[in-house]
């Protein structure tokens, strides 16, 4: 989906969101790194022309920056964990198994098993570190498209993911109900989006009702139908 003025947003309340790309609030991209047992490094570097004062408000730095990494860095492992079980689920030939990917899905043939474990094997690797892949990250809104009830957006053309405010004020970091949403589930969904990990649409629509409604051809591009699927896993609906 390499449309440069096209996002994907997930939003408590569906709605479209456009982004100007002029007005790009800052040109820091932020790069997280384990540091011992309960470290993070931070590593900033300046995409843009011009020099960037880092303490100045208004750049980068907000009123909770170190807490935001901590959030953002451990919903990025959960992540991890969460496409791991649903690749692992995808590639069983058990009936539990299939019977959930005909719920989500809608088949259990060998061809849609392929194609889900193998977006699930490239969220898995794409969260599995913060220093590497094919994303960046950004926990402030770097091209003010979190309007009212976006919780996060993704620009598949650049490759970048944001984290709207939603996200770290109302967000559970997991949530153990059945087709919930939470931090990891969020950050999965958005992974969907990106170009090279499937390219998901969102079709305009959120949640489980909406995923049955699709065609089997629609679940395998629909970025929801991915999240539930990986999210009912770890509820064990």
């Amino acid at each position: 989906m390499k449309v440069l003025v096209a996002i994907s947003s997930l939003a408590l309340l569906a709605q479209a969101a456009s982004v100007d790309l002029s007005a790009r609030a800052t040109p820091l991209v932020v790069r997280l790194e384990e540091s011992g047992n309960s470290g993070i490094k931070g590593y900033l570097t300046n995409a843009g022309k011009e020099a960037v004062k880092l303490l100045t408000l208004g750049t980068f730095l907000d009123d909770r920056p170190v807490e935001k990494v901590e959030v953002f860095s451990g919903a990025i492992q959960n992540c991890a964990k969460l496409a791991t079980a649903a690749r692992t689920a995808a590639q069983n030939t058990n009936s539990s198994s299939k019977s959930r990917l005909q719920k989500y899905f809608k088949s259990s043939s060998a061809r849609v098993s392929k194609q889900v474990s193998t977006v699930f094997g490239r969220i898995e690797k794409e969260c599995s570190s913060t220093t590497s892949g094919v994303s960046s990250y950004h926990c402030t809104d770097v091209y003010n498209a979190c309007r009212t009830g976006v919780i996060a957006y993704t620009l598949p053309s650049q490759s970048f993911m944001v984290n709207c405010r939603i996200f770290f004020d109302q967000m559970p970091p997991t949530d153990k109900r059945c087709h919930a949403q939470d931090q990891q589930t969020t950050i999965l969904h958005e992974m969907t989006h990106l170009t090279e990990i499937a390219g998901t649409e969102d079709y305009g629509g959120y949640g489980f009702d909406f995923v049955r409604s699709l065609t089997p051809a629609q679940n395998l591009n629909h970025a929801d139908t991915y999240t539930l699927f990986a999210q009912s896993i770890f509820a064990r609906c």
